[in-house]
């Protein structure tokens, strides 16, 4: 599965892509959301590890994808907001050790 990541924070985002990739996934990276943007539109993501703001650009611009959600505030959003931007996982920040990340595809 192509897995997109967009995190501004290196360390976070090379432990994100070591995970994605001990796991099988082949990944994209990137810190920046108009580079996120133009790979959700121009690839076949299937999973979408980021921000809120890069989730809900997701939720629309690809809607099938899976997102993640990764976050320094626990419970930011309500499990009910979660389900409205189609957020399957939420990662809290710091993310310390990551073991391999497995992605289970959307049923959709």
């Amino acid at each position: 599965m192509l897995v997109l990541i967009c995190e501004e924070d290196d360390d976070a985002r090379a432990a994100l892509v070591e995970a994605a990739r001990a796991a099988g996934h082949t990944t994209m990276a990137m810190a920046d959301i108009r580079e996120a943007e133009e790979a959700i539109t121009t690839f076949a993501v299937g999973a979408v590890i980021a921000d809120l703001l890069v989730i809900s650009l997701a939720s629309l611009l690809r809607p099938t994808a899976m997102r993640v959600l990764i976050t320094s505030v626990p419970n930011m959003l309500t499990q009910a907001e979660l389900a409205q931007f189609g957020v399957r996982k939420v990662l809290l920040k710091p993310l310390g050790q990551l073991g391999p990340l497995v992605l289970e595809p959307n049923d959709a």
